[in-house]
């Protein structure tokens, strides 16, 4: 019974990513000054990353066979329920404290959703820029509503995001209906994601100096 828990707890920590999602949950609480909005980030991505890894257990058997439910530490029934529950309380705590932020966490969770259950599956070529903006809103959406800076985080997030597709570009290749832009570009992907990099970092130049 005890390795059973120890397991499970594994297997929620590495499905929802949260060690990772505890560090910008934590950034955004102090940078926003709200641990409100702190913890509103942290549960939109302890939701999106298990959500995520529910909608991509099949192909993760091939492509990343030690994560949480290829590897059995959960089961995929229990991610699902991991990411229900997440998405209940996630969305339950935007609508009660940050009502001034409740609208744009409500197109993230949306995006999100989109994201992994139909684009990414069937249309990954937009699923990428989609799931950059919704990082990239869910950054700037506390200090700024400057387009510009959107853009610009969003173009840094596509560029690192367009690394991981080229990483998968196996398992996309074979689970994906359409092909990702990493599978269309080959090794052209690295310069594309330079050029992605070097674009947001230009704007935010323009926006800072």
């Amino acid at each position: 019974m005890y390795n059973l828990v120890v397991k499970t707890i594994s297997g929620f920590i590495q499905t929802t990513r949260f060690i990772k999602s505890l560090g910008v949950g934590l950034l955004l609480s102090f940078f926003s000054s709200s641990i409100y909005y702190g913890m509103g980030a942290l549960l939109f991505l302890l939701f999106s990353f298990a959500f995520n890894d529910w909608v991509d257990a099949p192909k993760d058997s091939i492509g990343h066979a030690n994560r949480a439910i290829p590897s059995g530490k959960i089961t995929r029934q229990q991610a699902f329920y991991i990411s229900a529950g997440l998405l209940i309380v996630g969305v339950g705590w935007s609508t009660l404290f940050l009502g001034e932020h409740v609208l744009a966490f409500a197109v993230i969770y949306l995006f999100s959703i989109f994201y992994s259950f139909f684009l990414k599956p069937n249309i990954p070529i937009l699923a990428t820029p989609v799931w950059s903006s919704a990082i990239a809103i869910l950054f700037i959406q506390p200090f700024t509503q400057d387009s510009l800076m959107y853009i610009a985080v969003a173009s840094l997030v596509y560029s690192y995001e367009l690394l991981l597709d080229y990483r998968d570009r196996q398992a996309d290749r074979e689970f994906c209906k359409t092909p990702t832009l990493a599978n269309v570009l080959g090794k052209h992907t690295f310069m594309v994601s330079g050029l992605s990099f070097f674009i947001g970092i230009a704007l935010l130049a323009q926006i800072l100096i």
